[in-house]
């Protein structure tokens, strides 16, 4: 933990003494003209037309301002890992008219030049995004990749404004832990509505300039610019409004305005949560008491739960043995009757057969193992069963996958090796089958 101690320079915008001398907004020892300094040579023709294209018609400060900021937000890719600048080229004409595409910093870098370019005293300031609000300890986590720039800008009767051209998406801002989390805390769902640029004293300056300053037409409508200038002002109380009749009209019976409703919601599920444990946990203790002074009639009471339980299991392995044996029969007694009918359904029944009797025999396909490296893994249980298995998937793979017709030959052999494969594992597994085999099914080595 540390303590961080940080000072808040305010315009002093106290009334004039009669003298007519405007309060000052301007607290740098160093002079305005000193943040509007370019390197002549080094800035482009184009970003200089550019800037100037963009700002022709805004004839307030803070609207164009808010001009270059939109610009660079709505027509360009955040990109975190971006290309670097080429050696001997102007990093904002690169970013700009090329690349279209980089990080915070190049940003910062773009709406500061194009803004000095515009008369403007602009600075880029660097730190973090306000990081992860953690709902559990009520912490802010700022973690390395929260690193973010920004713009400042400075205008008149306002002071230093914060711009942030960063497409408001990429600010990185979460609440931790997530889903019922995010109910509990207080700033996240401003983050989420809009970036943290104009903080609540930037937007009561904003606003009290306006209302101060933007009324000296003695009645008069104001102008588009003033229109523009109050709207981008008032954008966090619109936004914020739309939110809260959007709730009170889809949660009209809940209790509260607005937000209020999420957490009027979450404090019911909380109560409702706690209740639940607090009714289980007093059955569980009832339930304790009672074997504790009925442990007579309790236990043998349990013993017989668990035999119906361990019944019903056997019951239900016995019958999923019955009818997976079933499905085997059937498909072996088709095959047989289709062998030289349909050669390849006989091989699709053969394959079909051989995969659930492993299966019965607890030799499943683990992990979805290649068909081959499954039949090869079988020698652990017998060479022979390994040997018959891998000539029928071969078959099989051959016939499934390919584009010929299967061999009179070949299904013999498919039939042959699928016969021998149940007889071991119907021995195996302890269960009396027919195994007859028609006469002409004679064993082949393939």
């Amino acid at each position: 933990r540390y303590r961080v101690y940080s000072a808040l320079y305010l315009p002093n915008v106290k009334k004039d003494n009669g003298n007519g001398e405007s309060p000052s907004y301007w607290l740098e020892t160093l002079p305005q003209n000193h943040y509007l300094q370019l390197p002549e040579e080094k800035i482009s023709n184009r970003v200089r037309q550019l800037t100037r294209l963009l700002t022709q018609n805004a004839p307030r400060t803070f609207e164009k301002a808010i001009i270059l900021r939109n610009y660079l937000r709505e027509n360009f890719k955040y990109q975190q890992f971006s290309h670097k600048v080429p050696d001997g080229r102007e990093a904002v004409d690169y970013f700009v008219f090329e690349l279209r595409e980089g990080h915070c910093e190049y940003y910062a870098s773009a709406l500061t030049v194009m803004a000095r370019l515009a008369g403007m005293p602009a600075r880029v300031a660097v730190g973090f995004s306000p990081g992860n609000y953690n709902a559990l300890n009520g912490y802010f986590e700022v973690h390395e990749y929260h690193a973010h720039a920004w713009t400042q800008i400075y205008i008149e009767k306002m002071g230093w404004i914060t711009f942030d051209a960063t497409p408001p998406g990429e600010i990185i801002s979460n609440t931790t832990p997530f889903a019922i989390g995010s109910l509990r805390d207080p700033f996240g769902d401003s983050w989420r509505i809009m970036p943290p640029e104009l903080t609540r004293q930037a937007l009561s300056t904003i606003k009290k300039g306006l209302f101060d300053n933007l009324n000296p037409h003695d009645g008069e409508d104001l102008t588009v610019a003033e229109k523009a200038l109050l709207e981008t002002a008032m954008a966090p109380e619109k936004i914020q409004e739309n939110i809260r009749n959007m709730l009170n009209a889809v949660l009209p019976k809940i209790k509260g305005d607005g937000i209020e409703k999420l957490k009027t919601i979450y404090d019911d599920l909380k109560r409702s949560l706690a209740k639940m444990l607090d009714n289980a946990g007093n059955k569980i203790s009832m339930l304790w008491s009672l074997a504790r002074n009925k442990w007579k009639l309790v236990f043998p009471l349990l013993i017989m739960i668990v035999a119906i339980h361990m019944e019903v299991k056997i019951l239900r392995r016995y019958f999923y043995r019955r009818r997976l044996l079933k499905k085997c029969r059937d498909w072996y007694r088709r095959a047989v009757e289709v062998a030289f009918v349909s050669p390849n359904e006989t091989v699709r029944l053969c394959y079909l057969t051989i995969r659930e009797l492993l299966v019965l025999a607890k030799y499943p396909r683990h992990k979805n193992a290649e068909l081959f490296e499954y039949g090869v893994s079988l020698n652990s249980c017998d060479l022979q069963l390994a040997k018959d298995v891998i000539v029928v998937f071969f078959l099989y793979s051959k016939y499934e996958y390919g584009t010929e017709k299967v061999s009179a030959e070949d299904c013999s052999v498919i039939l042959a090796r699928t016969a021998a494969i149940r007889e071991f594992i119907y021995t195996f597994i302890q269960e009396r089958e027919e195994l007859d085999v028609p006469a002409h099914h004679e064993s082949k080595k393939l």
